[in-house]
């Protein structure tokens, strides 16, 4: 049956990689590697042949040099087929290593993030809401106002890229702390902050953060959403801070699994880090 499960998808794109690269030592088949390809088809298609030379052979008359010419395919393709097991023994040998490279990431123009909620229980979010807008209205609102609360790393984010950023896409929770409900107000936080940087919440309503595959597949659609809007793979970044635990493993996944890297700001020393995870031999 087929899956249609994204991940397992790309992981199987991914082992047939990891299996090209194994045989022919690069993932970029090159000519030679195509032949290579080729000798291995043509000696699966010379077992039958040579099965039926041996059988037509005249035993009871035959030469050394006749039995040679009647063996000679399936001599030929018991060598390829050894040298290829003795290629994927070998191949199997080799430990994998996870390389992990913390860099500073470059500034980019479309930010995934996903939205937390202002305050940690319904009270304390109304009280920082009412807050909030009071600060917007008397237009005494500053970054340093959100030092300490939960909006903080998301807005921190926005001021790292804030000099090439042109659009945030925002994840939103649904259910009873629905962050899509108040998302409103930060996209008002960043039009007063960050005047010209549009924000657009990517599922409108949210979704569960919790939900792994339905977080998995919404940063495919920031993808293809973002590609769309015409950004290049070097203008994309996910930023896994916000949102909850769930969502930042599966955010982390799918960007793993497109073959991009993605941010993360340190809650202690605030300080923007991306991260670039690959196999190693």
């Amino acid at each position: 049956m087929k899956s249609n499960n994204l991940f397992e998808e790309r992981l199987r794109a991914y082992e047939l990689v990891r299996l090209i690269e194994n045989i022919f030592g690069n993932r970029n088949i090159s000519w030679f590697a195509l032949w290579y390809a080729a000798l291995l088809l043509l000696a699966i298609g010379w077992i039958p042949d040579g099965v039926t030379d041996i059988v037509g052979c005249d035993w009871a008359s035959c030469t050394c040099l006749d039995l040679l010419r009647c063996s000679g395919k399936l001599i030929v393709s018991f060598v390829i087929f050894m040298f290829f097991r003795w290629r994927l023994s070998k191949a199997k040998k080799i430990e994998t290593k996870i390389n992990v490279k913390p860099y500073s990431p470059q500034k980019v123009k479309a930010l995934d993030l996903f939205l937390s909620t202002l305050g940690r229980t319904p009270a304390e979010q109304d009280v920082a809401l009412k807050e909030l807008r009071a600060a917007i209205d008397n237009r005494t609102l500053t970054l340093s106002y959100f030092s300490k609360k939960t909006w903080e790393m998301p807005l921190n984010a926005i001021e790292y890229h804030k000099s090439e950023l042109k659009k945030v896409f925002l994840f939103t929770s649904s259910g009873s702390r629905s962050t899509s409900a108040i998302s409103g107000d930060f996209r008002e936080v960043v039009r007063y902050l960050y005047p010209g940087i549009v924000v657009e919440e990517i599922r409108p309503g949210g979704m569960d953060f919790e939900n792994v595959e339905s977080v998995f597949n919404s940063v495919e659609d920031f993808y293809k959403r973002a590609e769309q809007d015409g950004y290049k793979d070097q203008d994309m970044l996910v930023d896994i801070t916000g949102g909850q635990k769930t969502n930042s493993i599966a955010a982390s996944i799918a960007t793993l699994a497109a073959g991009r890297n993605f941010q993360y700001i340190s809650t202690e020393t605030k300080d923007v880090r991306a991260f670039d995870v690959r196999y190693m031999e």
